[in-house]
């Protein structure tokens, strides 16, 4: 029987909790938001969201931990927005319009609008944060500037500046300063209306605090805001050429190669029965396609992963370099679970396929360390091999000086493998100087 606890990221919500018990996700509402909550509940607005599957199906628990309690769907991994594709973002940031939008058209709206409030549920996004929807009086979005931080800014620098700039959000987790965004972004972004006005402009409006009543907007007025943020997030595209979003176009794979590396990947699969893959390095997510269960897809490559997320296969992509992945942030570096500390909860069985390599010439992390890491998130992998005399290698040791490698060799691989893990299978990949390691703890 575990012990409840509340989540280390919802104490900032004034009307409610989470709190996981059992593996169950309960969220706890303080009393002065009861009668709100029977205003979401019995206004339409929430059968309204779920039709659209803008968000999950509750189920009301009457009185639990004290209080009123209703119980949610757990998200099988809870991933957060710098580790999320442009289009991840994007579609992020447009349901939460369509949100504000039907909850304008039944007298609520939403009080705050953080990209952390939505999360992705079999390929799509959701809101996940019930205590956001309050009673509206159609001033102007009390959200407004809260939305351009979270999700405007950061896609016109991923889509206008660099697509790296997405890692600006690890940096500032509570959004982007307008400010900085605008000076970031291209002089010619003024000639975009509504990055002229949700950027520019918005970052030199006053944020100083008044003691007058904010004006009312009405709800026509309101919509129309809506409307015009809508327009500006669909608008901005992200065009942007990547190292590795064309792997399988460049890769020295022969078909009879590739397709025996999906017979023994698919093989090693069924042979498990995992109930999660993992797959570390996944560029197109092919491999992680072959799982028969839940999947998650970490790259490296922001198009790559965009590419996954666009196929909609239900596999869940991330952008992650392993050699440096998201760490832990927030307040008391708990609010905000670094990623490995997340893949490890998963107890999920681990794909490193063309991999290895990479990590070792390009990045100089031994085979050991290499090895350490991945015991530290599971107890079973299937681990590629790349041989010393494959063309690959040739191509990324020139320039280099081959003496730092010298324990680029498979007997030294093994005994690094042996320091962590135990070998159950090798296998030859067919017409390549690859193999496939099966190994466990």
């Amino acid at each position: 029987m575990q012990e409840p606890k509340i989540n280390d990221a919802s104490f900032r919500d004034p009307n409610g909790s989470v709190i996981e018990s059992n593996g169950e996700i309960h969220r706890i509402l303080n009393p002065e938001y009861n009668s709100t909550y029977d205003m979401f509940m019995q206004s339409g607005l929430y059968q309204a969201l779920v039709d659209e599957k803008l968000i999950l199906e509750h189920e009301e628990q009457g009185i639990r931990f004290g209080k009123r309690c209703v119980k949610q769907v757990k998200i099988p991994l809870i991933t957060y927005p710098y580790e999320w594709s442009f289009d991840m973002l994007k579609d992020a940031g447009l349901t939460t319009l369509r949100c504000q939008e039907l909850s304008y058209k039944h007298g609520m709206e939403l009080q705050d609008a953080s990209a952390y409030n939505i999360q992705f549920y079999n390929g799509h996004p959701v809101m996940i944060d019930l205590t956001s929807f309050v009673e509206t009086k159609f001033t102007q979005w009390r959200a407004y500037r809260q939305f351009c931080e979270h999700f405007i800014a950061p896609l016109a620098l991923m889509g206008k500046k660099d697509i790296r700039l997405s890692n600006l959000l690890q940096t500032y987790i509570d959004g982007i300063p307008l400010d900085l965004a605008s000076n970031i972004i291209p002089k010619s972004t003024f000639g975009s209306f509504g990055l002229s006005l949700h950027i520019h402009a918005h970052a030199k409006m006053n944020t100083k605090k008044t003691d007058s009543e904010p004006k009312k907007m009405g709800m026509t007025k309101n919509l129309a805001m809506i409307d015009s943020l809508k327009s500006c997030v669909s608008g901005i595209k992200c065009d942007q050429k990547t190292e590795w979003d064309r792997y399988y176009d460049e890769t020295n794979y022969s078909k009879k190669a590739f397709n025996s590396k999906i017979e023994i990947v698919s093989r090693f699969i069924k042979s498990c029965y995992p109930k999660v893959v993992i797959d570390l390095g996944a560029n197109d997510g092919v491999f992680a396609e072959l799982a028969p269960c839940n999947a998650i897809a970490l790259d490296i490559d922001p198009n790559a992963v965009n590419n996954m997320y666009k196929k909609n296969n239900g596999i869940q992509p991330l952008v992650c370099n392993i050699v440096n992945p998201s760490a832990s942030i927030g307040w008391f570096n708990k609010e905000r679970p670094g990623i490995l500390q997340r893949i490890k909860e998963q107890n999920g069985t681990v794909l490193a396929l063309a991999l290895t390599h990479h990590l070792r010439i390009t990045y100089g992390i031994p085979f050991d360390k290499q090895f350490e890491l991945l015991a530290s998130i599971t107890k079973h992998a299937l681990v590629e091999y790349v041989s010393r005399d494959d063309s690959q290698i040739f191509k990324m040791m020139a320039g280099r000086d081959a003496s730092i490698y010298t324990d680029y060799y498979r007997a030294l691989f093994e005994d690094a493998i042996s320091k962590h893990f135990k070998i159950s299978d090798c296998i030859q990949i067919e017409d390549s100087k690859r193999s496939l390691y099966e190994i466990h703890v």
